[in-house]
């Protein structure tokens, strides 16, 4: 799908803490990682369908003892498809004009509202699908347990 997944994070001063950042996949695929910087920006393009994990952690840096509930700010903006993409860029490098540029945006937008829209009624189907096969499991259940009864009774009864 190569979709733009961006992201961009800023931690508060903290003495004697380090903190680190890991960005992961749904497969739990590492895609980002940093260590010890206060502030940072990162782009990922992902060709799957995903979720993504990111992780904030802190340690203390000289294994001082830190104080309960001390602790710091984060602050983290991530943006994904459309709303990642920099048009702004995109206008210098093409040398498009405001009208253009707009609707390269829009254009950008319809044809990600399309793609959800095919994820959703295929989610949909398989949702469906299960809903259909629900009621015949349900009645094979409930035959296994009428031989299971039957059987049980037959024995007790010879």
């Amino acid at each position: 799908k190569n979709e733009l997944v961006t992201g961009e994070y800023s931690i508060g001063d903290a003495p004697l803490l380090k903190t680190h950042i890991k960005v992961t996949d749904s497969k739990k695929d590492v895609l980002y990682k940093n260590d010890g910087t206060k502030q940072g920006k990162f782009a990922i393009t992902v060709d799957h369908p995903s979720n993504f994990e990111v992780c904030f952690s802190s340690e203390s840096e000289q294994k001082a003892h830190v104080p309960p509930g001390s602790g710091h700010d984060v602050s983290f903006v991530i943006k994904r498809g459309v709303e990642a993409k920099n048009y702004e860029q995109l206008k210098e490098a093409e040398k498009l004009k405001p009208m253009e540029l707009e609707l390269r945006r829009l254009h950008d937008l319809s044809q990600e509202l399309v793609e959800d829209f095919v994820y959703m009624r295929n989610r949909e189907e398989e949702m469906r699908n299960t809903n259909a096969s629900f009621p015949c499991v349900v009645y094979w259940f409930w035959q296994l347990g009428n031989f299971i009864t039957y059987e049980d009774t037959s024995r007790r009864k010879s």
